[in-house]
């Protein structure tokens, strides 16, 4: 999106962003924030490396006042979002937040569970008011780019700018990569237009710089490169043979620095509370910070009225010394006059502790950063990196060579702290780690990585799966339904109901599994719907070899879907739904059950026109099971119609515990049942008549089912299983929800 805008109007923008007249706004000279800023409202994707407290937030939002429509804030750090949401509300800017449980809307900040239909009605309409141009900037986590709700809103909107924050999180060679970043590059090919790209990063050598040009797609970018060493820090290494020597000489340091605000960085919680403990039996006013703080304030116990916002917002307020963290407190603080950061253990890079080193002196008045180093805290970042891996979704290859960075990078960090001549030496080093050349042999493996991740980030990485009350009817082979239950009853009498009706033959298990294919290719504006694509994502496997059998079966069913109606009322429901901008008061949803037609290579559609209970599913908030493709993909298992449906049925089952209007008890259940007789009756599968028949039929259908939750297993998805070799019932042991969203 391009635009011309004069000086005035930037010096205008400017004020409004930091809250002051426009005689009192002024740009940065170093870096340079005018040439930044005017790039992106020129439309040019710029690609900024600018030191912490160097001004980047600055370069987003001034342009986001200057273009038309909505700017889509991406960054994975849930303090910096709250605090720069907060700042700019109460500048007047029109600004939106959606993060974890913290939500800004025009009505200022909420804090509530995402399961809370108010937490939805409000996010909801933040949708349509940013549709609607009502906001000027929207913040979301990476995470969220990927839910169907989310999608809808982007095709729909009219977004000028993507400002990606902390974007070395895209690159396997970055310090900190986050797989959900390749979720921007999928948005804008779900968008079907390219926006104006800006990523903004404090630390980028030049293979995560490529990553990133690579991966957000950027158009010939403009870039701003800055020095890595600041001359306003100071830099110096301690080294210490006991943990009780290095807790000494911190308590010697803080006293040393009485009025003076600073952070201790540390690897673990377990050494948070250990530092936090022995500094206030020290008689240091000092608070503490890590992701599950207020789950219980681990080894210490919690103190009245003590969680992460809370002491966050008393240690910005000056009301304690010292706050001692783990990397969980981000870069999201914004303390300008901290002198001090101190690294109480050795970090996992040179990345992370120039990063976090970069918090002190934001001012401009100078501070000092400390690193600590104790004989094996190399082994503790070693066990840090592999418990990283374990977790992780990447494919082998691509986890070896996160390995090799993640090595590579740590010993950088152990000759970092192994060097002698103080600071003078140490900038140098930091210097030469980030502008210096790359070897050869990197350089080499860099490209090959870079190459397959480029064609993970054009697959299609999960599929949609209606799983409103509608759809679970229509799988069981059901035309019709009356006044159908979706929820619970909010008050004697008034239980939300839907009717529906399909025109044309029964639908099967097979064909909804079908439909939900072709509309996650909707989703994702693929071209032309091919038998071939549908069955590729029905498998999770997209290097799938297609038999004409089922090319052919695929087809007759995709023709069947054409040649259904479907009518859905949601009347007596309406309230409990929200309805999308430009949908106005849509109730009765009616039309072909797939709006799709043949042509030659294939079928063809219409973007703007969803199937009829694909857009019930997303008028009731997105309800959709979001199936990825590593787990529908089990090796050694033929993609035969009944093997897919075997393997749909298990996960939607699975999706479906700890879901849905039950007791809160029931959901808290750690194991449900599964049994093998509904599975065949909702499958439509018949047992043969023989008894060796039958009992060889189930034992194959036995021995899939252990092999789809072995799959399960491995993946962290579920956490085990017991299949009784009889019947076929399966007890399965449920992952926690964190656990199943990451897997």
């Amino acid at each position: 999106m391009k635009r011309k805008v004069s000086e005035e109007e930037l010096r205008a923008a400017l004020a409004r962003v930091l809250g002051v007249s426009e005689a009192e706004a002024a740009f940065r000279a170093d870096p340079d924030q005018r040439a930044i800023v005017r790039d992106i409202v020129a439309g040019r994707d710029v690609l900024a490396v600018m030191p912490t407290g160097g001004g980047k937030s600055v370069c987003y939002q001034v342009p986001a006042l200057c273009l038309p429509g909505v700017t889509l804030v991406v960054s994975p750090l849930v303090a910096l979002i709250q605090d720069q949401g907060e700042t700019l509300y109460r500048n007047g800017v029109p600004v939106a937040c959606l993060v974890g449980e913290f939500l800004l809307d025009r009505d200022g900040p909420h804090l509530c569970s995402g399961e809370d239909a108010r937490f939805r009605s409000r996010r909801d309409r933040i949708y349509s008011d940013a549709a609607e141009g009502g906001y000027k900037l929207l913040y979301v986590t990476p995470e969220r780019l990927r839910t169907g709700a989310f999608i809808r809103f982007a095709q729909n909107a009219e977004i000028s700018l993507i400002a990606v924050d902390e974007a070395h999180c895209i690159s396997l060679w970055g310090y900190e990569f986050r797989p959900r970043y390749l979720e921007i590059s999928r948005l804008m090919r779900r968008m079907g237009c390219h926006p104006t790209v800006a990523a903004f990063t404090a630390t980028a050598t030049k293979p995560v710089r490529e990553d990133i040009k690579c991966f957000l797609a950027m158009r010939a970018p403009r870039e701003y490169i800055y020095p890595a060493a600041r001359s306003d820090l100071s830099f110096s290494v301690r080294r210490f043979s006991s943990r009780a020597g290095r807790l000494s000489f911190l308590t010697r340091f803080v006293r040393k620095h009485p009025g003076q605000s600073g952070i201790v960085y540390c690897t673990t919680a377990a050494s948070v509370d250990e530092v936090y403990g022995h500094l206030k039996t020290s008689g240091v006013d000092a608070l503490r910070y890590y992701a599950k703080l207020d789950e219980g304030g681990g080894n210490i116990p919690l103190e009245p009225d003590e969680n992460k916002k809370a002491n966050l917002d008393r240690f910005q307020r000056g009301e304690a010394q010292v706050m001692v963290s783990t990397t969980a407190l981000g870069m999201g603080i914004d303390k300008s006059d901290l002198r001090f950061v101190i690294h109480y253990e050795l970090p996992l890079s040179l990345e992370d502790y120039f990063q976090e080193a970069g918090r002190a002196g934001r001012d401009g008045k100078g501070g000092e950063c400390v690193l600590c180093c104790l004989p094996g805290d190399d082994q503790i970042c070693r066990g840090l990196i592999e418990r990283s891996l374990q977790g992780s979704a990447l494919g082998a290859e691509a986890k070896a060579a996160r390995r090799r960075v993640a090595e590579d990078k740590l010993h950088a960090m152990l000759e970092y702290s192994a060097l002698d001549g103080g600071g003078e030496a140490l900038g140098g080093y930091i210097r030469r780690y980030f502008e210096g050349p790359v070897p050869a042999e990197a350089e080499v493996e860099a490209q090959a990585i870079r190459r397959a991740m480029e064609e993970r980030v054009r697959e299609i990485d999960a599929v949609y799966a209606n799983r409103t009350k509608v759809a679970g009817e229509l799988r069981k082979g059901h035309r019709s339904g009356r006044d159908v239950p979706v929820g619970r009853s909010r008050s004697e009498g008034a239980v939300p109901t839907v009717s529906y009706r399909l025109d044309g033959p029964a639908l099967t298990y097979f064909d909804m599994m079908i439909a939900d294919a072709v509309y996650t290719l909707m989703k994702n504006r693929v071209k032309t719907i091919t038998a071939k694509g549908i069955m590729e994502l029905l498998s999770g496997n997209p290097k799938l070899t297609l038999r004409p059998e089922r090319k052919a079966a695929v087809e007759e069913s995709l023709r069947k879907m054409m040649d259904c109606r479907i009518e859905i009322d949601r009347r007596n429901s309406a309230r409990y739904g929200f309805v999308y901008s430009g949908q106005g008061d849509r109730t009765v949803l009616s039309g072909p059950f797939l709006p799709i037609e043949e042509k030659s290579s294939g079928f063809g559609y219409d973007p703007q026109t969803l199937p009829p209970l694909y857009e019930y599913a997303e008028i009731l908030n997105g309800q959709f099971y979001v199936l990825p493709t590593q787990r529908l993909h089990i090796p050694g298992l033929p993609a035969s119609g009944e093997n897919l449906a075997v393997v749909w049925y298990l996960l939607l089952r699975i999706g479906s515990m700890g879901r849905g209007p039950r007791s809160r008890r029931f959901r808290a259940a750690t194991s449900r049942s599964i049994r093998m007789d509904t599975l065949l009756k909702t499958l439509g599968i018949r047992l043969p008549e023989g008894v060796y028949e039958r009992k060889r039929k189930l034992a194959a259908l036995i021995e899939k089912e252990q092999r789809v939750l072995e799959h399960l297993r491995a993946l962290g998805y579920i956490r085990g299983f017991t299949v009784h070799r009889e019947k076929g019932d399966v007890l399965v042991e449920i992952a926690p929800q964190e656990a199943q969203e990451s897997s």
